[in-house]
């Protein structure tokens, strides 16, 4: 009899123990949750509505507002996870979004996707891993982009590491591609000068030639206004036939 009292007596004890609930976090609500929801075991607190009650009394007038119309009119069907997944979803959008803000300036540069994730890390400690991800990856180069958003089962450390690789591979590929560049300019240019020479030798020798030729025809033109006597015999010629211009 007396051991049915006790166990009747500690049930009722364990029944009543009121959960520690902590301040809303508005900069980590999903954590906020976990918490409460370990106080909530320990006093063995199941029914939603109840739960419901517990966060209401905790939150301030401004924290209250996304869920107003649960509150005052609780759904019959779990409004405890109702109103914590609303307010969730409003307060870690509302804090992502002053995170991007603070992280607008962040770029990789020369460094290392490693070094940018750090930076990142000291930025907003408290972002999520899930929003950190896609900041990290949107940052990335638009090849490693695209290498990096395959690798879903990897952690953000571990992704930012295999970022690493990629990058130094395909820096190392787009230098010996600047340099194959450079060689193929090099010689285009070499090209370009050969046939510039060429051309000009071509139009020098082109004038030559035809100065030559052009007094070539000059000297025929002019023997053969001369007569066959003076073209042979010159001033001993005896004799002179035709229209010769010989003394002219």
């Amino acid at each position: 009899m007396e051991a049915s009292n006790l166990e009747a007596t500690v049930t009722e004890v364990v029944c009543t123990v009121t959960p520690k609930l902590t301040a809303f976090w508005e900069d980590n609500p999903k954590g906020w949750f976990e918490a409460i929801e370990a106080e909530f075991r320990l006093a063995n607190i199941e029914q939603s509505l109840t739960k419901l009650d517990y966060v209401t009394s905790i939150l301030t007038s401004n924290q209250t507002f996304p869920i107003l119309d649960i509150i005052t009119e609780p759904p019959a069907i779990e409004p405890y996870e109702k109103a914590k997944d609303r307010l969730i979803k409003e307060f870690e959008n509302s804090y992502n979004s002053q995170y991007i803000r603070i992280l607008d300036h962040v770029t990789l540069g020369d460094r290392e996707p490693t070094e940018m994730l750090e930076e990142i890390k000291k930025l907003v400690p408290l972002l999520n891993e899930t929003t950190m991800r896609k900041i990290f990856v949107s940052k990335l180069p638009s090849r490693a982009k695209e290498f990096a958003s395959c690798l879903t089962k990897l952690s953000l450390d571990e992704l930012a590491e295999v970022a690493d690789l990629f990058q130094t591979n395909f820096n190392e590929q787009r230098e010996q591609r600047r340099e194959f560049d450079l060689l193929i300019a090099g010689i285009r240019a070499l090209n370009n000068l050969v046939t510039e020479v060429r051309s000009s030798r071509e139009c020098f020798e082109e004038y030559i030639y035809g100065q030559g030729s052009e007094e070539q025809s000059s000297s025929e033109s002019s023997d053969e206004r001369i007569c066959y006597y003076h073209r042979k015999f010159g001033d001993n010629a005896f004799k002179c036939k035709g229209r010769c211009n010989y003394n002219a």
